[in-house]
Order: structure tokens, then sequence, then C-alpha cells
């Protein structure tokens, strides 16, 4: 049996389910961990992960249309922000897994009080950032294998620890690298959520591959010698749930637009993007733009989710009051580092 990429205990039950990834047409069984209740799957030493990820953006979202909250908006880094003025948080910064830097970004602008550093894999997301921080380009896993002097007063980690091979050895990594009294971070996405239709396509591996109630967020942390100061959950709302209907009906909705608009060229491989980016006439170049395309989802999503307000509004106050665990969609964590550690 497997070992817990968490915890590393010896799984003690078979898988209780299998996902085949359309990529490269591999299965991955589903554990539950009995000891510190992590669902997880195990990445096989030769699977080509990072291929995978650069193949696998059509799998979410077609044409890039899934769009991120705006930075303004965005919950996780708006309760990173109120704690850092809570607890006076300041000093040498290093977010994991920054992406485009849209954090960091955010932390510069805020006026943050130290140095800002990042650590990506993803060279094409590297390529987007729109501010200067101190970055580098590696692996997660190599980057904290590299380095392991206490360096950093604040480490981030948004919604990154749920896709790595080995998220219990990168939390090792990454609590070397804080300072005595420095501050962990981590968001990831709530399990304990309540989905009224299918699981999310990016809630399996090998996209995630673990996933995590607020107990086993905490457990993690306590395992690595941190002193939990709070977890807290995104507030949820109405369209926390019309988005659960909507998305998979808009992934539809782009298929057949993609094969209305292409005929026999639909079967190419290319997305509907690519397709769009090539030809510019008529109807074709007026959406081919990724701002228009953004706007036009945003504006569906949004019709739909006052369309589904008076069913999923009252859902989602019931469930803010009687079970909150199940109302926030994403859960963070905040830890400090003990003294002598």
């Amino acid at each position: 049996m497997p070992a817990c990429t968490a915890c590393s205990a010896e799984a003690e039950d078979p898988p209780f389910a299998a996902h085949r990834e359309p990529l490269f047409g591999r299965e991955f069984g589903l554990y539950r961990c009995r000891r510190c209740g992590v669902t997880f799957s195990v990445i096989p030493a030769d699977f080509p992960l990072a291929d995978w990820y650069r193949k696998a953006d059509h799998l979410y979202s077609e044409t890039a249309w899934m769009i991120h909250v705006p930075v303004a908006q965005d919950w996780r880094f708006n309760t990173f922000f109120r704690l850092r003025r809570e607890l006076g948080l300041k000093g040498e910064l290093l977010d994991v897994g920054c992406g485009d830097g849209r954090f960091l970004t955010r932390a510069k602008r805020e006026g943050w009080e130290g140095g800002l550093h990042g650590v990506e894999f993803n060279p094409n997301m590297a390529g987007r950032r729109q501010t200067d921080f101190d970055l580098e380009l590696a692996p997660i896993p190599e980057f904290l294998a590299r380095h392991s002097a206490p360096a950093y007063d604040v480490i981030t980690i948004f919604d990154v620890l749920e896709h790595l091979a080995e998220p219990g050895q990168a939390m090792q990594g990454v609590t070397r690298l804080l300072k005595p009294g420095g501050r962990l971070v981590i968001t990831l996405p709530n399990e304990e959520r309540l989905r009224l239709f299918e699981r999310e396509m990016w809630d399996f591996p090998p996209n995630h591959n673990t996933r995590w109630t607020v107990a086993a967020l905490r457990g993690l942390a306590e395992r690595h010698g941190l002193e939990v100061e709070g977890v807290f959950l995104s507030p949820g709302g109405a369209r926390a749930f019309s988005d659960q209907l909507f998305y998979p009906a808009f992934r539809g909705a782009v298929r057949l637009a993609k094969r209305l608009l292409y005929g026999r060229k639909a079967d190419s491989g290319k997305t509907l993007s690519e397709l769009l980016q090539e030809d510019r006439s008529g109807v074709k170049g007026a959406i081919a733009e990724p701002a228009t395309r953004r706007k036009i989802e945003l504006w569906l999503s949004r019709a739909a989710g006052w369309i589904t307000l008076p069913v999923f509004g009252p859902l989602a106050l019931a469930l803010r009051l009687v079970a909150p665990r199940k109302a926030g969609g994403t859960q963070l964590l905040i830890a400090r580092k003990l003294a002598g550690r």
C-alpha cells in the first residue's frame, strides 16, 4: 500500500475511487489516510507532470475563460492584508508558487515593509508578472532542496500545496525557511464545502493530488512544529453554487460554439482561443481578444447568479448560520514558527 504524501503513514485501505486523466490515459487511485485525514493520490515517478501542465489548460478552460477573481476582491488576499494590519506583519516575504505575481504586485502597491520574493515553476506564468520582485524560476521541490537557511519572516502558499506530489516534504522545507517567530499562511480548497453537482474538474489528480479538511490542514501545521493562530473560511455565497451549475454548462457552450464556428476544423486539436487568434473575420474577430471574451463570461456568470439567486441565496445564508464549514469554498491558515524550532 502507498504511503500518505502528507504524513507518510502507510495507507490502511485500498483506494476508494480512481480517476483516469485524459491526456496520457493514466489512472490515479484516491486514498484516504486514517492518520491525518487527507485524501491523496500518488504521482508515479515516470509521470510527465510538467508536460501535463503545459497541455492541460484546455481541460479546465478551453479558451482560458475561467477567470481569476479580481485581485482587489480576492478573499484570500484581503484576509492576508487584514491579518497583516492586526499582527504587524512585515519583513522578507516569500510567495511559494507565485504564478504571475498578482499577490506580490498587490503587496508592493500596498506598501509592504520588506523584501518581496517569489518562486514559480511555470515559465509562462512567471513571464506574465507585472511588477519587479525577486523571482526564482524552479520547481518548488528543487527550490526547497537548494535553500535551507531561515531567511523569511512571512511565507505564503496560496492554493499550491494541493498540487504538489509530496506536500509533507514541501511543508518541511518551507518551515525550515521561516525565521523563528515568522508566519506561514496557507490557503487550500475546503474539502468540506457543499457541492450540489459533480465534483469540479480541477479537483482530481494529477492537478489536485490532495484534498484537505480544516482538521487535516491544522494537523499538518502542528506536525511541523507550528503554532496555529487561526483557520478562516471564505464566507461563501449564492454565486459559489450558481457557478457550480454555470461552468459545466459554459464549457459545453464553448464546445458547441467551436463546432458551429469551425465545423470540421474544430477537430484539429487546437483550442477555440487558438482558432480565434488565427481567424479574425466577422464575428470571430469581435471575440478574438481575450479581454472581450472575459467580459462575455463575466456577464453570463453574473446573469446566471441573478437568475438562480432565489434558490441559492437562502441556501447560502442557511449554511453560513448552520454549517459554516460547508459554506466556505476556501480555507486560510496562519501559523507561527516557535522560537528554537
